[in-house]
């Protein structure tokens, strides 16, 4: 009974010194590398800006994304479809088809609008008094203001369009909130031009770190290749540059929050000024407190990745011979 008490006592004992050798490790990892990033300060800022700002312009992108999405999910302009009827409709007639359409269930709705209306809303807004005056006769059509039942997608107001457009007394019919599809298109365009862009500048965060890296290894060759005759591991070797390349993604992380942050300010009047005039509220100018943790997480694990690389080949050029002496991190 003892022995066997003292077996899972021994093997727990073992784990747990297990354990705190390996928080050693990492802890004087992590002093190596402090230490080596004062001693270079210099050189480790110059590239924590240069990261700043490939990874601020792709997140900076984003936000514009992000703010078109949301005003155009809180636009309450009205969905309307306008008809203009043929020249040889009457009014009574273009009332009794209004009567007609108002009947569909996809219909709130009908306004009628005669010719001598439309005159004297375009007259009002278009400041063309001189020029109307010339012509003998109205040139605008009876027109029919056709108010979808509820919101509605831009499928179905398209099909309810076309619907409607095939209507024998209908010359044309136009789509008042196309110019929102047409907001929908660009947005997800956009969408697809910054995930190639954040792509490319991902891959420019990787090689700037790697870089860095890559000429603190070679400062730093000597001091490695005896650390390795004395039996040290690859993973013993790789751990402080690794810590390096993790706080260099971290700082060009930091810094590109606050170059957003900077940006916001800069550009945030002028924005909420421009949205007054019609009539929205103000987008949401920063990212949340999460999506800022994953960006901080994403630049750091970009670092992270960019050392790896670089050590790694670096440790297969020092010694080809050991180049499968690299488990662990």
């Amino acid at each position: 009974m003892t022995g066997g008490k003292r077996g899972p006592r021994r093997h727990g004992g073992r784990l747990r010194a297990r354990l705190e050798g390996w928080l050693r490790q990492h802890r004087r990892g992590l002093l190596d590398s402090l230490a080596k990033i004062r001693a270079a300060l210099p050189a480790h800022l110059m590239s924590a800006a240069v990261l700043s700002i490939a990874l601020a312009l792709p997140a900076g992108l984003f936000l514009v994304v992000e703010a078109g999405q949301r005003l155009l999910g809180d636009w309450d302009g009205p969905q309307r479809i306008s008809l203009y009827l043929t020249d040889d409709t009457t009014p009574a007639d273009a009332r009794a088809l209004a009567a007609e359409i108002g009947q569909r269930s996809a219909v709130g709705r009908v306004e009628y609008v005669s010719r001598e209306q439309a005159l004297a809303e375009f007259r009002q807004h278009a400041g063309v008094e001189e020029a109307l005056a010339v012509l003998e006769t109205n040139p605008l059509p009876i027109t029919l203001l056709v108010h979808p039942q509820g919101r509605t997608d831009g499928e179905r107001l398209t099909a309810l369009r076309d619907e409607l457009a095939g209507l024998a007394a209908v010359d044309s019919a136009q789509l008042d909130m196309a110019w929102v599809e047409r907001w929908a298109a660009i947005m997800a365009a956009l969408e697809r031009t910054i995930a190639v862009i954040a792509l490319l500048l991902a891959l420019a965060v990787v090689f700037v770190s790697g870089n860095t890296i890559r000429l603190e290894i070679e400062n730093r060759r000597e001091e490695i290749l005896v650390t390795r005759l004395i039996g040290a591991t690859d993973a013993y070797v790789r751990r402080p540059f690794l810590y390096s390349g993790a706080l260099l993604g971290l700082a060009g992380g930091l810094g590109a929050l606050l170059l957003l942050a900077l940006a916001a300010l800069a550009t945030g009047p002028a924005i909420d000024h421009l949205l007054e005039t019609y009539h929205l509220g103000p987008p949401p100018r920063f990212f949340s407190a999460g999506e800022s943790l994953a960006l901080l997480a994403t630049a750091t694990l970009l670092g992270w990745l960019g050392t790896w690389l670089t050590v790694q080949h670096h440790l297969v050029r020092l010694e080809p011979g050991r180049a499968g002496n690299s488990a662990g991190p």
